[in-house]
């Protein structure tokens, strides 16, 4: 059986085995054109097929338009790309918001199950802050029958940035505008799970805090 469940091989990711530097696949690509509902809109453009399914029953309402998927007014939504991988990337810009009213956040996911009630029990994680709530600004966690461990934390201010977050076998890594801020190795999960991406509000006023993700690439690793 492929080992992405979608046709592809190794051999086809990188070139059949032949000498030269290994360039990457996109395997989804979104960028958030029009306007609507993240629940079950399928990637646009597209590679290797699927839809963006949410996790998180509040997520019904987290909408997309001009080139990002937000949350507002206690939005809040897990959408996961439907199809399971085990080493990838995922890349995206994210803005957390902060105005002294509440804080929003961005997260990345990797490796993800989905829970009885859509909440993950298990995966990993990047969470984005704004550095003006006080929070982290990047905390990466892992979860484990729905226990959170924290496994690496970064002060870089990650608003308005491409994060990318890797995971290849046991080893993690998160990057903020192409550097490397945390690298860490575990190997609690290291089957097949779902990629994609958490946006929250804590504020209870339209366009008081906003969390944006904007164009979201998954890719070979």
């Amino acid at each position: 059986m492929p080992p992405f469940g979608f046709g592809l091989s190794i051999a086809n990711l990188r070139g059949g085995g032949a000498a030269g530097p290994f360039v990457p696949v996109v395997l989804v690509q979104e960028d958030w054109v029009g306007s609507g509902n993240v629940n079950n809109r399928t990637p646009s453009p597209i590679s290797g097929g699927g839809t963006w399914q949410v996790d998180i029953a509040g997520g019904a309402n987290v909408t997309f338009d001009s080139s990002y998927a937000r949350a507002e007014q206690y939005d809040s939504g897990l959408f996961r790309h439907s199809v399971t991988l085990t080493d990838a990337s995922i890349i995206a810009e994210v803005i957390p918001s902060y105005t002294g009213g509440g804080n929003t956040f961005v997260a990345a996911w990797a490796r993800s199950t989905p829970g009885g009630n859509a909440t993950p029990t298990s995966g990993y994680s990047v969470l984005c802050y704004d550095v003006a709530s006080g929070s982290t600004p990047i905390t990466l966690r892992k979860l484990v029958s729905g226990v959170e461990t924290v496994l690496g934390t970064s002060a870089t201010d990650p608003t308005g940035q491409i994060v990318t977050f890797t995971v290849t076998g046991s080893s993690l890594t998160v990057k903020v505008g192409g550097t490397t801020v945390i690298q860490v190795t575990d190997a609690s999960i290291a089957t097949a799970g779902y990629w994609g991406y958490e946006v929250e509000s804590t504020a209870d006023e339209a366009g008081e805090t906003v969390a944006l993700v904007g164009p979201v690439t998954i890719q070979t690793a």
